[in-house]
């Protein structure tokens, strides 16, 4: 048995996005922060399935478990907060659009429950390279990191039924 921390390596790769569902519509809260860290407890001595270093696709760390680490991964922190999004269907008016925003930040949660709206899913992604160090010896082990430059990959599409993601997200790396 293993304890290993998993970091990203690089700024503002890491996504909370919370799902609100009403009536079949789907929007999409999202919140960057610039450092993301979990950890994740494996049943033997080796790194979490599933979890590389160069992460090319990003991984979503609240849905995650592995064939060695079936309890999945626990959240240590995300820092630095730097982005509050939305993700609106296309066919959504913008005047709903800026009251959902308004009345979130206002009373956030209770808001969007007095609205009818339920939070199905709440997701936590990391993106990029990552650093991936086994914590549970006297001194901690980095056992895989991505290669030199390599940097990371933030994709631009959204789920099924979701608008495009605000231009403001969409800038080339390094932001």
């Amino acid at each position: 048995m293993a304890v290993w921390k998993i970091s990203t390596l690089e700024k503002k790769s890491c996504e909370e996005r919370e799902i609100w569902i009403k009536d079949g519509e789907q929007i999409v809260r999202v919140n960057g922060f610039r450092w993301g860290t979990f950890t994740v407890e494996t049943t033997d001595d080796n790194p979490p399935e599933g979890i590389t270093a160069d992460n090319p696709d990003g991984i979503d760390m609240y849905s995650y478990s592995g064939e060695n680490a079936p309890d999945g991964a626990e959240l240590d922190s995300m820092d630095d907060g730097w982005l509050g999004d939305w993700e609106f269907p296309d066919d959504m008016d913008e005047d709903e659009q800026q009251r959902i925003m308004d009345g979130y930040d206002e009373d956030a949660y209770e808001f969007m429950e007095n609205e009818g709206w339920y939070n199905d899913e709440t997701e936590a992604w990391l993106f990029g390279p990552l650093e991936i160090v086994r914590i549970d010896e006297p001194t901690d082990t980095v056992v895989d990191q991505p290669e030199p430059g390599t940097a990371p990959h933030r994709p631009t599409e959204t789920a099924p039924g979701v608008g495009t993601i605000l231009e403001s997200r969409k800038k080339q790396w390094p932001f």
